[in-house]
């Protein structure tokens, strides 16, 4: 499935294809489900404690700090990728409001 959507958006969308925004989207979407299933079931994540009062509060700055490693290691994976398919890099034919549309983008 993720083989098939890079294949259709380097044939239909190459700009998307180069920026690499749909992979992105799909892991950190991943990534921050998974943290809030987490917290969810281990009681962190409580709607109806308006004080926010629990025995899960000491793992929490460590919890946050491995997001942040992740979410770095995200962005670092996904900047080489980027800079590895970069299309001045590459002389790959462009359409004329190419680049403004990728500033756009990000």
């Amino acid at each position: 499935m993720f083989k098939k959507t890079q294949n259709y958006l380097l044939l239909h969308h190459p700009l998307l294809w180069n920026t690499k925004f749909i992979p992105v989207i799909i892991i950190t979407l991943i990534i921050n489900i998974l943290f809030f299933a987490s917290g969810y079931f281990t009681g962190a994540v409580d709607f109806n404690n308006p004080h926010n009062l629990n025995e899960y509060r000491h793992y929490e700055p460590m919890v946050i700090f491995l997001n942040l490693i992740i979410g770095l290691l995200v962005i670092i994976l996904w900047l080489t990728f980027y800079f590895r398919n970069n299309g001045f890099k590459s002389f790959y034919p462009k359409k004329n409001n190419s680049l403004y549309k990728e500033w756009l983008l990000y």
